[in-house]
Formats: C-alpha cells, structure tokens, sequence
C-alpha cells in the first residue's frame, strides 16, 4: 500500500498532521483531538500544561517523521522550543520524549516532527508563567469592555500585551485601558472568537482563559406588510 490516511480533523483546523507519501506502510485512518488542558494534572509541582493533543491511534508508527501542529493556551515568542511529553491517559503520568516542538509566529501554535502517535503535552515552568484568576464579564462581543484578575501583571499599560482568540486559531491584540499588578481593563477586539486569552508581561505569559465570543444574531427587520 502506499499508506494514504484518512484523516478526521477538529472543525476548527486547530489540530493538524503533514504525512509525507510513504510515511505508512498501509492505508491508515488517523483521528487528532485537542484535549483541554484544565482536567490535566501538573507534571510537576512547578510545571503547568500548556496544550495537549491525542493522537490515534496510539503506537502508529511511520517510516519517517511527519509533523504535528497544535494549539497552545499560551502566548509565546516565535522560535519558543516546548519538549513534548507523553501522557498516560489511564495513569494520568507524564514521560519525556525525544521529541521538541517549535512556536510558529503567531506563538499561539506549535508543531513537532514525530515518529508515532500518542497522547502529548507540553508544559512550562511557573517561573515562565503569570498567573490568571479570572476574566470578567466571561463572554461579550467585540467593543466589550472586560477585566482580567490575576498577578505579575505590569503596572502599565503598555507592560502588558493582551491577546483573545481570532479565526483559524490566530491571535488578535487588545487594547488595555488600564493596568495594575492584580488587574487589566482591556477592550474585546474586532474579529475576536471563542477562545483562550493570555496575557504577556515582559518574558513571563499565562496560561489562556476561556473567553466566550457569542455569534451575532441578526437584527430582525420587516420585509413585509400585509393589512
């Protein structure tokens, strides 16, 4: 066989794999899952995961590497190295691998050549990390006015880089109104969706927020009137 895959996708392109032709001895069905990161456990006490992704089926292995790209819930600068780990679903532990992934420029992605499928992880260090309480209103559309509860935070605006969700898993800047150690006023920006918001101050990024973007209903209109 000449190995071409099947290939089952989330929705939203999040998650993606490039297999090169002759990767796989046989024809192979493949499904890629972003897992969410907030049931996970810490694969140390002063680590905290960042992205996750599953695989399947667990164990293929190919003939050369082929690349893996995922989301990360963390704002990173491009070029950022993420060694990944291998989680074991059923004893919620994690083991090194030998592979490393690399941010891309939107340091909101990162992708990894691989040699087999599993469940993988990458995580960050807390000194690496800010930390987020909170985010209030926790949905609103664009032109929104939000609050962002946390510490490490810059004490000026300009300090602190707040970035929401954007289509096809890009990022999107926001403005940030005020600035304080343990709180941001920011704006929700034009095209933002569903999705983590990080903050960034100086080298240290926290691990995303889930920020509800609600579709626009359309306004209702009369198109019509009858007596």
């Amino acid at each position: 066989g000449t190995g071409v895959i099947a290939i089952d996708l989330p929705d939203d392109g999040s998650v993606s794999v490039a297999v090169p032709p002759g990767a796989l001895s046989a024809d192979t069905p493949v499904r890629l899952e972003s897992i969410s990161i907030s049931g996970l456990p810490a694969p140390a006490p002063d680590q905290r995961v960042i992205a996750a992704v599953d695989a399947q089926p667990a164990g293929t292995r190919f003939k050369m590497p082929v690349r893996l790209t995922f989301p990360l819930a963390a704002q990173l600068p491009p070029g950022t190295r993420l060694p990944l780990l291998l989680y074991n679903t059923q004893a919620r532990r994690y083991e090194p691998t030998e592979f490393t992934a690399m941010v891309d420029d939107t340091g909101r992605t990162a992708s990894a050549e691989i040699t087999h499928f599993s469940t993988f992880a990458a995580a960050l260090p807390d000194s690496q990390l800010l930390s987020v309480t909170g985010i209030s209103p926790a949905s609103g559309l664009p032109g929104a006015t939000v609050t962002i509860s946390g510490s490490g935070f810059g004490a000026a605006a300009a300090d602190n880089a707040v970035t929401f969700a954007g289509p096809d898993n890009t990022s999107l800047r926001a403005a940030v109104a005020a600035a304080a150690p343990a709180a941001l006023t920011t704006t929700v920006p034009a095209g933002a969706v569903t999705g983590y918001v990080t903050v960034r101050a100086g080298a240290r990024s926290s691990v995303g927020v889930l920020f509800t973007v609600p579709e626009e209903q359309p306004r209702p209109s009369i198109s019509a009137v009858s007596p």
